[in-house]
C-alpha cells in the first residue's frame, strides 16, 4: 500500500519547487501493519460505556428465589434478567404477587401497596417516571451480615418484646415486607432500638433497611442475583415497584450489561 503525504507550507517565500518536492513524500506501508495500527489506535481511543438495554417483560415464575419477573434482551432470547418482585415461592399469596398478577391482567385495584398516587408517594412527582434502570446490587443475601446488637438490659428486652407486635403490623403494610416474621422484626428491634428500648423515626428506618438488606430471614428470594432500580435518576425503587410502574404506566425498564 503506497500513501502520499502532502504538507502545506504557510509562507509563499518557502513554496519553492525543491521544497515542494521534499514536502511531497511517498510513504509505503505494509497493509498488515496498517491494519494493526488501526486496531491499536482504535483501542487507545476513549471508551464509551454501553447504554442500558430496554428489556421486554415476558412473564413470571415461582422459584425458590421468590416470584420472578422475566425480562428478555431485545436481540437475544438467551439473555434475561429476573428480579424477584415478591417473596412467594410455592403459591401466590402475598399482596405484592397478587397486585402484580392483577396489573399484568389489566386489573388495577389501586391497592395500598401500589396506590393511585404511587409517583407522588415514591418519587415526589405527580408524573410516572420516563425510564427505570436496573443495575446489579452491590450487596447480596450471601454477603450481608447483620450489625451487632448493642448491649441490652432486661428492661430494654421487655420493652422490645412488647412493641414488636405493633412494629410487625406496621411493617407488613409496606411493599416487599408483607411476609416479615415476628422473629425477624424482634431481631431488627434489638439492633436498632435505643439503649432504653424505644424506637425513633431513624430507628424505624433502620429496622426497614435491616429487613430488606439480607440481614434477616426475609432477604429477597434467598440466593441469586439482586438488582437496584433507579427511576429518572431518583433511585430508591424496589423490584416490585419498578415492575408495577412498568405494568400500569408503560414505563420502560432498561438493564445495564451486568444484569444480563
Amino acid at each position: 500500500l503506497s500513501l502520499t503525504m502532502s504538507y502545506r507550507v504557510a509562507s509563499p517565500a518557502l513554496q519553492s519547487a525543491p521544497l515542494r518536492r521534499i514536502c511531497r513524500l511517498p510513504l509505503s506501508i505494509n497493509p498488515s501493519l496498517l491494519f494493526v495500527l488501526i486496531i491499536i489506535f482504535g483501542h487507545l481511543g476513549p471508551s464509551v460505556p454501553a447504554a442500558p438495554t430496554h428489556g421486554t417483560l415476558t412473564g413470571f415464575t415461582l422459584t425458590s428465589r421468590g416470584f420472578l419477573a422475566h425480562f428478555i434482551h431485545p436481540t437475544s432470547s438467551n439473555l434475561v434478567f429476573t428480579p424477584a418482585v415478591a417473596p412467594d415461592t410455592t403459591s401466590l399469596t402475598s399482596p405484592e404477587a397478587l397486585t402484580i398478577v392483577q396489573l399484568a391482567g389489566g386489573i388495577d385495584m389501586g391497592t395500598p401497596i401500589f396506590p393511585p398516587d404511587a409517583p407522588s408517594r415514591w418519587l415526589s412527582t405527580p408524573t410516572p417516571p420516563a425510564l427505570i434502570t436496573a443495575t446489579p446490587s452491590k450487596s447480596s443475601a450471601s454477603s450481608s451480615s447483620p450489625p451487632p446488637p448493642p448491649s441490652s438490659t432486661p428492661e430494654r428486652d421487655a420493652l422490645i418484646l412488647s412493641s414488636a407486635p405493633r412494629v410487625l403490623a406496621a411493617v407488613r403494610t409496606l411493599p416487599g415486607l408483607s411476609s416479615a416474621s415476628p422473629s425477624s422484626v424482634s431481631a431488627a428491634l434489638r439492633v436498632h432500638a435505643s439503649p432504653s428500648g424505644d424506637l425513633s423515626r431513624s430507628g424505624f428506618s433502620g429496622v426497614l433497611d435491616y429487613l430488606r438488606s439480607g440481614a434477616s430471614p426475609l432477604a429477597s428470594g434467598g440466593p441469586g442475583p439482586r438488582y437496584a432500580f433507579d427511576a429518572d435518576g431518583c433511585g430508591g425503587l424496589g423490584a416490585f415497584q419498578a415492575v408495577c410502574f412498568h405494568l400500569r404506566y408503560g414505563t420502560p425498564v432498561a438493564a445495564t450489561a451486568g444484569c444480563w
